[in-house]
């Protein structure tokens, strides 16, 4: 396959036909010892603003960071690394959004650091350069002009050396364009056009190379017909649940034998439902404090290589 932007009608390749890529089995959060809602940037921080209990929030957080010490014994992650987060930077504990890691051919670690649409949230994006910096990562050039939010609207392929776009509402079509060549990766993008999923990351998730639960409101008929041609199995989740639960922003893993570990906020019946018919270990935890500002546990992690 050519390293370049793959439109639906030039998709002419299944899940089988993909090249291997390596599994991240690093992770990292930050504290969310800022986290707050102060303002209206998304549908679910409606008449939330101020109203985030941050005892809890940080309970949450713990629960879920304990959760991920526990999955190292199954070999799903090898380390959980965490950043502090910053006074004034209310969104920083979601690290998904501010940078895309990932391998280039001559098997170096590369990342974009993100172009976020919100200044606030641009400012984050230092902290996480510096992060990066340390681990020996190179830093690629982006264009300031060119919107992109990070992990939030890139996802991978399982496994796999592919890359998913989502564009319409935080990252734009143009930086879906610019990857392929950057990242030295096959790209396919993906139109969304529901506000109530305004990145990738929560209405899009891939199980693994075969399998995606999705929510199909959330994209356009071409968008789905790329991701229809690519899975041999594409499973839909009804809007409701997807937006009342954010059933679609749980995270996979994978621990040593292969079994897919999905980490999900609780009381997503039809996905927990699908997932154990694939036989996948579900954790079930709540983030309830976090989805007041529209995010839950993929948005709360970035997987590293």
């Amino acid at each position: 396959m050519e390293d370049k932007l793959y439109h639906h009608r030039e998709i002419d390749f299944d899940c089988f036909a993909l090249e291997d890529f390596p599994i991240p089995k690093l992770l990292l959060m930050v504290t969310p010892a800022y986290f707050d809602v102060v303002d209206v940037r998304n549908a679910y921080m409606e008449d939330n603003i101020g109203k985030v209990d941050k005892e809890v929030a940080w309970n949450e957080w713990n629960a879920l960071h304990a959760l991920y010490h526990r999955t190292i014994l199954h070999g799903c992650l090898e380390e959980v690394k965490v950043l502090d987060g910053q006074p004034g930077l209310v969104d920083m504990v979601f690290a998904a959004n501010q940078s895309l890691p990932w391998i280039n051919r001559k098997g170096e670690k590369v990342v974009v650091l993100s172009r976020m649409r919100n200044a606030n949230r641009q400012s984050e994006v230092p902290f996480f350069k510096s992060f990066y910096h340390s681990l020996g990562y190179v830093i690629l050039p982006w264009p300031e002009s060119i919107l992109l939010e990070g992990n939030g609207d890139i996802i991978a392929h399982p496994g796999k050396r592919l890359l998913w776009a989502g564009y319409g509402h935080r990252s734009s079509f143009e930086a879906a364009a610019l990857l392929p060549e950057l990242l030295e990766t096959p790209v396919v993008p993906l139109h969304l056009i529901s506000e109530k999923f305004y990145h990738l990351d929560t209405c899009f998730m891939p199980l693994d190379e075969q399998t995606v639960l999705l929510c199909p409101s959330a994209f356009d008929d071409n968008s789905l017909q790329a991701i229809s041609s690519v899975f041999k199995e594409v499973i839909f989740i009804p809007e409701s649940e997807a937006e009342t639960t954010f059933a679609l922003n749980g995270l996979v893993l994978q621990d040593a034998s292969g079994v897919k570990h999905v980490v999900i906020q609780k009381g997503a019946i039809e996905t927990v439902s699908a997932l154990r018919k694939k036989k996948s270990v579900v954790h079930e935890v709540e983030t309830g404090e976090f989805m007041k500002s529209g995010g839950s546990v993929f948005c709360m992690k970035m997987m590293l290589y």
